[in-house]
């Protein structure tokens, strides 16, 4: 069954996500904080993550950090009531399918859950030709000039309700950029509605857009929210016409009896189509309250090698390669790009498509040429702890005859360990402690041992009760000289559970 981890600290707003998703039949997992939700993800892989933005101890920004880390593929959706344009454009430079607002429409985040889990399930082979980005978020990454007065205004905009008319060539991100508006706006908790203009014959789109006999058109759906009029210059004239007519001239962003925004992406120009007329030069000048013009990927050449890595990266995530973008780089840089951010995209994935399929190794050097196989070493299901406070469950593999603390003292900066069937690379220093299910403990009955209850807190807030274990001699009069012992690591006992902590780590030990 599809698990969705959804992360807010309203409970109001969990039972809210909760009804929503059973409805969807979808299995749900609640984390009332950002923390709680990084030690879920420690634990499990979750189809969806829906996580708020603003939540005490760890925000919505380290729970998709921690998302992206761990469970590279799985699509996060960000929520907000709080969020500004440099949030949401944060949020999905960083990864984030999307972002949404709060409070939020019901139909409309089922429809944005829907389109995720979709874009989680889509195959490697199901390359489209089609010019849709399906890394949206690409049209807002890059440093250029050109891009930074597209988002300034994006930002001017946000805060007034005018209608807005995106202007550019086809495959630029009119709709993500549309979308950056919405999430931005006062508007950000009503639905976002698309009307693909181009998609639909006349008389269907007429009925998509006003509605039949008790059907609500697209205009009545985005009533509070925002409606975008994706390719606008392919309407056909008499519908251009028509929508004229119900969009008042004096408030462009009003539709008569509706509050709603209007957002218009168009080609070119409507006053130049073949036949345009009046109308339609009318219905460019209502929706053109603020013009934000997409520029062409081709003027946006200093963005193409974030552009190509990031999406390189995002296609690696996908398909399950290890892609370098340096490979791909220098061939793309000088063309032109009539399809622009879209053609790329695909042009990227096709190269990640056909690149070696991910190895086992994750270190950024060819592992040692050992034999393995000829090494005899003892296997554990043990827990790892990070510095960070994150745990993952892992299997563990020692030489015959070392103990499970000389993880901590090995001189190779890294540890591998088998999770969730495949190999995994650790560095060292982030491992704060490793528990170990059924270890060995010393034999009581050759040695006068103390058992000293303690309490163990680690720098990442983290608290582990068990018992040092230790022979009184010289030296050793109290639990904690063990602490002050030469040795990167020490051993606390609690039941069949042994765990070995790093000293690096430990803020303090009381005994109790």
């Amino acid at each position: 069954m599809t698990r969705v981890l959804i992360t807010d600290d309203d409970a109001d707003v969990l039972r809210a996500l909760q009804r929503i998703l059973a409805a969807m039949q979808l299995e749900v997992v609640c984390a009332e904080d950002g923390l709680a939700a990084q030690t879920e993800l420690a634990n499990a892989e979750f189809d969806l993550i829906i996580t708020d933005l603003v939540m005490p101890r760890a925000d919505g920004f380290a729970v998709l950090d921690a998302a992206r880390a761990r469970w590279p593929a799985t699509p996060v959706l960000i929520l907000t009531g709080q969020g500004t344009t440099a949030d949401c454009v944060r949020a999905l430079r960083a990864g984030a399918f999307n972002f949404v607002g709060k409070p939020f429409d019901p139909a409309d985040l089922t429809s944005i859950i829907a389109d995720a889990l979709r874009s989680r399930s889509a195959e490697a082979d199901s390359l489209s030709p089609a010019l849709a980005l399906r890394t949206p978020q690409a049209a807002l990454v890059g440093e250029s000039r050109e891009l930074g007065a597209v988002l300034d205004q994006v930002e001017r905009a946000a805060n007034v309700d005018s209608a807005v008319l995106l202007r550019g060539e086809k495959g630029t991100g009119k709709e993500a950029v549309a979308r950056l508006l919405h999430v931005s706006s006062r508007r950000a908790g009503g639905p976002f509605v698309v009307v693909r203009c181009g998609a639909l014959p006349a008389e269907q789109l007429e009925r998509e857009l006003f509605g039949h006999d008790a059907e609500p058109g697209k205009l009545e759906q985005a009533r509070g929210g925002t409606l975008l009029l994706a390719e606008l210059d392919r309407l056909d004239l008499a519908l251009q016409g028509k929508l004229a007519r119900v969009l008042v001239p004096e408030q462009p962003f009003i539709a008569r009896g509706l509050d709603l925004r209007v957002i218009a992406g168009i080609d070119r120009a409507l006053r130049e189509q073949p036949e345009a007329g009046p109308l339609a030069a009318a219905l460019e000048a209502n929706l053109g309250g603020i013009v934000i013009e997409m520029p062409a990927l081709r003027d946006r050449s200093e963005d193409m090698p974030l552009l190509v890595e990031y999406l390189v990266e995002a296609a690696n995530h996908r398909l399950g390669r290890r892609a370098k973008a340096e490979a791909l780089l220098s061939a793309l840089q000088s063309y032109s790009w009539p399809g622009n951010l879209a053609e790329l995209e695909t042009r990227v994935e096709r190269f990640v498509a056909t690149a070696p399929p991910e190895p086992s190794y994750e270190l950024g050097r060819k592992p040692h040429a050992i034999n393995v196989l000829a090494v005899p070493v003892e296997r554990f299901a043990a827990t790892l702890v990070l510095q960070n406070g994150a745990s993952c469950e892992v299997l563990l593999s020692c030489g015959l005859g070392h103990p499970v603390e000389d993880v901590f003292s090995a001189k190779e900066p890294f540890l591998a360990v088998q999770e969730s069937g495949r190999t995994r690379i650790y560095a060292r220093s982030a491992l704060a402690c490793i528990h170990v299910q059924a270890a060995q403990t010393t034999d009581e009955d050759s040695l006068p041992l103390r058992h000293q209850p303690v309490s163990v807190r680690l720098s990442s807030g983290t608290q582990i009760e068990g018992e040092l274990r230790y022979v009184a001699v010289e030296g050793r009069a109290r639990a904690t000289d063990v602490l002050n012992e030469e040795g990167p690591s020490f051993s606390l006992y609690a039941g069949d559970r042994v765990s070995h902590v790093a000293k690096a780590h430990v803020l303090s030990v009381e005994e109790r």
